[in-house]
C-alpha cells in the first residue's frame, strides 16, 4: 500500500512501479480516472480485492482493512515547510499568481490563517493517523501525532524521504522486485519557487503544520 502523501515525489514513484504489475491487480486511489475514491474501495467484491497487489494514491491510513490479504504500508515523506509551500503553489494558484515572492508568502499565511483546507494543516499526520478529512484545520493534536507515529511503527515496512527520492526508489525496487525503470524520473514538478522566498512565513507555516 502505497501512500501518497501530495507534493512528497510521489507521483514520479507511480509512474515507476505501475508499470511492474498487471492492470487488474493494481488499485489507484485517486479522484480522477483510472482511479477512485477511497470510501468505494470497500464496496468492491472481496474476491477483486483480494486480487490487488499494489494499492497506491491519497488515501488515510486504514486501507488495509478492507483487504483480505496480508498488506504493508510504504509513503515518502517530506520536510514539512517545503512540502507546505509546494502544496500552496500547486492547489491555490489564484492565491498566488503574483511573480513577487514576498507576497506568495503573504497569500501563504494569509491561505492557512483562513482554516479551510486541510491540505495546509498538518497533511502528512492526518493521513498517517487515519484522520477523517471531517477533522476541520486547527483540530490535529498530541493525539492524532502519537497516532501517527503508533501506525507507522507498526503498520510501515519503509518510510523514505523526498530529498532522497531516487535512493528510496532503488531500496523499494529491491525489496519487492520491480524491474522497470531503472531510475526514477522526475514527475509532476509543478511550479518552480525558491524556498528563501518564503522565508517570511516559515514561522507560519510552522505553527499551522506544528505536528507535522
Amino acid at each position: 500500500l502505497f501512500l501518497h502523501i501530495p507534493k512528497t515525489a510521489g507521483t514520479a514513484f507511480r509512474e515507476a512501479i505501475t508499470c511492474n504489475y498487471q492492470y487488474s491487480h493494481l488499485a489507484q486511489i485517486y479522484p480522477d480516472e483510472p482511479g477512485f475514491l477511497a470510501c468505494d474501495f470497500g464496496l468492491f467484491p472481496r474476491e477483486q480485492r483480494a486480487r490487488f497487489r499494489f494499492v497506491l494514491g491519497h488515501f488515510y491510513y486504514g486501507v488495509h482493512e478492507v483487504l483480505p490479504q496480508p498488506s504493508t504500508y510504504v509513503t515518502i515523506v517530506r520536510d514539512p515547510v517545503e512540502r507546505a509551500v509546494s502544496q500552496f503553489l500547486f492547489s491555490f494558484p489564484d492565491r498566488c499568481a503574483s511573480a513577487d515572492g514576498s507576497e506568495q508568502a503573504s497569500g501563504l499565511v494569509k491561505t492557512m490563517e483562513k482554516l479551510d483546507s486541510i491540505l495546509l494543516d498538518n497533511l502528512m499526520v492526518r493521513l498517517l493517523a487515519g484522520l477523517s478529512d471531517r477533522v476541520p484545520p486547527g483540530d490535529v493534536g498530541e493525539d492524532e501525532y502519537e497516532r501517527a507515529l503508533h501506525n507507522l511503527r507498526t503498520g510501515f515496512s519503509f518510510v523514505g524521504y523526498q530529498h532522497r527520492a531516487r535512493e528510496a526508489y532503488e531500496i523499494l525496487k529491491n525489496r519487492f522486485g520491480w524491474k522497470a525503470h531503472e531510475s526514477l524520473a522526475r514527475g509532476n514538478p509543478g511550479v518552480e519557487w525558491r524556498i528563501k522566498d518564503f522565508e517570511p512565513a516559515r514561522s507560519a507555516i510552522e505553527h499551522f503544520n506544528r505536528w507535522d
